[in-house]
């Protein structure tokens, strides 16, 4: 069982042994939605860090909503900047 920000979940990891951390993913038993992922020392860090220390940590919060918000554009900053759209996600700005 896994605790992110007041939501538990169940955790699923994967070792990466290039840096001896594991990589886990944190789903709501209840829903099955993704609520989050961390990132698990594995052995003593060099800077500090106890084997079994969470040095990273993204939270997830999902909604239903009537509309999406207003403001918004297809390409985002591209748009924003007047950047023109030249096919296949290639922009010139």
């Amino acid at each position: 069982m896994a605790n992110l920000e007041g939501s538990t979940g169940i955790s699923i990891g994967r070792v990466e042994s290039a840096d001896n951390s594991r990589q886990d993913l944190i789903i709501d038993t209840q829903t099955g939605a993704l609520i989050g992922e961390r990132e698990v020392a594995l052995t003593d860090e060099e800077w500090g860090f106890p084997a079994g220390t969470t040095t990273s940590f993204t939270a997830v919060r999902t909604s239903v909503v009537d509309s999406a918000p207003d403001g918004g554009t297809q390409n985002g900053q591209f748009d924003r900047e007047g950047c023109v759209d030249k096919g296949k996600g290639n922009f010139q700005c």
